[in-house]
């Protein structure tokens, strides 16, 4: 049987093509296969290797601000987390595109956030025993990477550009802004909006896209760690350094390379721990001779499987509707997933906690 390349060949010599144009598929289709990337050479022929016989997905790529449910979520610091679940069709579109072509290009070694076999551990793992820890948080991570960027990664994969405009739109949600309300309420005018498309928070593709806009961003970080001696690492957009020369590291030329790669520092979460501090965290975890988990989180935790255990899940239940809006299932799920995050941390008190949590009679 020929090869896709072969086929391409024969059908261009079958069709009087001529060599430059033959020199220039060849090239489009050597650069993407070599990446190991599906070549796709038009959104029709994407249309194609999604299965799509009617043609659907251009439709529903131009609608896609239609194609979200948008809600919001209360942050742990406070304040409040704005997600954008898409809607099944676009969310299918997403998941190919991810599974098909995000996830075969690699990242930068020094990301840990949404990587395959990483996890928070890992990153925290990378700053043991250092003497001094510099934490920054990018400000509005997802929201400040906008559609030119996720064009720009798909055009570098070597994509055709009208097709690189089809899967950043894909991948992208328009950011919706209310700008002086009060004022306009004032004027008895309805809410201006201002749109501009970003990654949304809540689709597949948007943590891997991230990961691959901060390869640059990672790589000049990565290196003037390396340059003066000190450990890098980043988890979505939590930026750590660490090192046993504080002197070394200087604020304002990390400010300078996160600023020219296009991402603002949120000054509020900038935090340094120095040699004699009580406690060295990042990303929540203590990070020293060894990682642990905060004696609160785990003290908390402790305490819902004692009152639930004590008082029976719906009473104790009925207690927390006071502050959050739980049922059953959502409760009992939430626990679970907090005793695996301390097991993963701390094996040995987790698995104390697992055992009283799968002794609790849930009734569902």
């Amino acid at each position: 049987m020929s090869s896709p390349r072969n086929l391409i060949i024969q059908e261009a010599e079958e069709t009087h093509h001529s060599k430059e144009y033959l020199n220039d598929i060849l090239a489009y289709y050597d650069k993407l296969y070599n990446q190991g990337l599906p070549v796709i050479y038009s959104i029709h022929h994407l249309c194609l290797l999604m299965g799509d016989l009617d043609k659907k997905v251009p439709k529903i790529i131009t609608s896609r601000n239609s194609n979200y449910a948008t809600f919001k979520i209360k942050k742990r610091s406070g304040g409040k987390r704005e997600i954008s679940a898409p809607f099944v069709p676009l969310r299918n579109i997403q998941q190919w595109i991810y599974q098909n072509i995000l996830s075969k290009v690699p990242i930068h070694p020094s990301a840990y956030g949404f990587v395959k076999h990483k996890s928070i551990m890992d990153n925290a793992k990378v700053h043991v025993n250092q003497d001094f820890i510099l934490n920054i948080d990018l400000l509005d991570f997802f929201t400040s990477i906008p559609e030119k960027r996720v064009y720009g990664i798909f055009k570098s994969l070597g994509y055709h550009p009208n097709l690189a405009v089809y899967l950043a739109k894909a991948c992208t949600k328009n950011l919706v802004k209310e700008i002086d309300i009060e004022v306009l309420d004032w004027l008895n005018q309805a809410p201006f909006h201002q749109n501009n498309s970003v990654l949304p928070q809540g689709a597949p593709t948007s943590p891997q896209l991230s990961n691959l806009v901060c390869r640059r961003l990672d790589k000049r970080l990565n290196n003037y760690a390396v340059k003066n001696g000190c450990k890098y690492s980043r988890y979505a957009d939590d930026i750590t350094f660490s090192g046993s020369e504080v002197n070394n590291i200087k604020l304002g030329v990390i400010f300078r390379i996160i600023n020219d790669e296009q991402f603002n520092v949120n000054l509020d979460k900038v935090k340094f721990f120095h040699k004699s501090s009580n406690r060295k965290i990042i990303t929540g975890l203590i990070v020293s001779d060894k990682i642990r988990i905060p004696k609160k989180f785990k003290r908390e935790i402790a305490r819902h499987l004692h009152f639930t255990t004590m008082n029976g899940t719906q009473n104790h239940i009925q207690h927390l509707r006071q502050y959050h809006n739980f049922d059953k299932v959502n409760y009992r799920d939430w626990l679970y997933g907090k005793i695996c995050y301390i097991k993963m941390i701390e094996p040995d008190f987790g698995l104390k906690l697992m055992t009283k949590f799968k002794s609790i009679d849930w009734g569902i």
